[in-house]
């Protein structure tokens, strides 16, 4: 993502991509990007590289959906949400990943890493979380 080369399926770098779609869904794209570094580390990930039998072109950068017992589990899951989205690039599917947080936790005051994990500041306190990984916080 470091790069000016297209993201998949589009005519803009993932840098114009995390700018727009930050700016729309009043997110920083800082966020955007250290949340999706944290999902997929280097790229590497089969979620985002379009080339898994069966979801050739789909995308999912927040792994969204993506759960299981079994790799192969989570990576079936989360394509197939993409896929039942019509994440067909990487803007569709930033976008798409996007609407989620903004929507239900960063624009009801979970607007923080720390607020996202341990909920104190909505009416579901402890209760209201976005991620499992108890070292997001830190790590992002």
């Amino acid at each position: 993502m470091n790069d000016s080369q297209n993201a998949p399926g589009t005519h803009m770098s993932f840098e114009t991509i995390l700018w727009a779609v930050g700016k729309e869904q009043r997110v920083s794209p800082y966020h955007l990007a250290a949340r999706i570094y944290q999902e997929h580390g280097n790229a590497s990930s089969p979620l985002i590289s379009g080339t898994v039998s069966g979801y050739e072109g789909y995308y999912n950068y927040f792994n969204i959906g993506a759960t299981g017992n079994s790799n192969q589990q989570y990576i079936q899951n989360g394509l197939s949400y993409a896929k039942q989205k019509e994440w067909k690039d990487a803007y569709s599917s930033i976008r798409g990943g996007t609407i989620i947080p903004a929507a239900n936790y960063i624009q009801k005051g979970q607007d923080t890493l720390y607020l996202q994990k341990f909920n104190v500041t909505t009416n579901n306190t402890y209760g209201h979380q976005y991620m499992q990984n108890i070292s997001a916080p830190t790590s992002e």
